[in-house]
């Protein structure tokens, strides 16, 4: 099973140099992924996508559209994983 560093809003601000508010505006844009909800106050950022975010901003610099289409995939590729583990629990 992998391992998953999971960042709380103070690391992904730390990580890439941005404030808070700056990361709720770019998750609003869809520039960022939404946080993974892990209780009712506690919301993380698995540091692999933000790492697939970082990439594509220096691959494409800085290209919004890239940036969207890679957000969209994540969010999708979450909602995938989500299904699969629900579908375990069904049978």
């Amino acid at each position: 099973m992998k391992t998953e560093n999971l960042l709380p809003i103070k690391g992904v601000a730390s990580m890439l140099g941005i404030t808070r508010p700056t990361i709720y505006r770019r998750v609003k844009a869809g520039l960022l992924p939404p946080a993974v909800p892990m209780g009712p106050r506690a919301n993380f950022w698995p540091q692999s996508e933000l790492i697939r975010i970082i990439e594509v901003h220096v691959a494409t610099r800085h290209n919004e559209t890239a940036i969207r289409a890679t957000v969209e995939k994540i969010i999708a590729e979450r909602e995938a994983l989500r299904l699969q583990i629900l579908g375990g629990f069904n049978d």
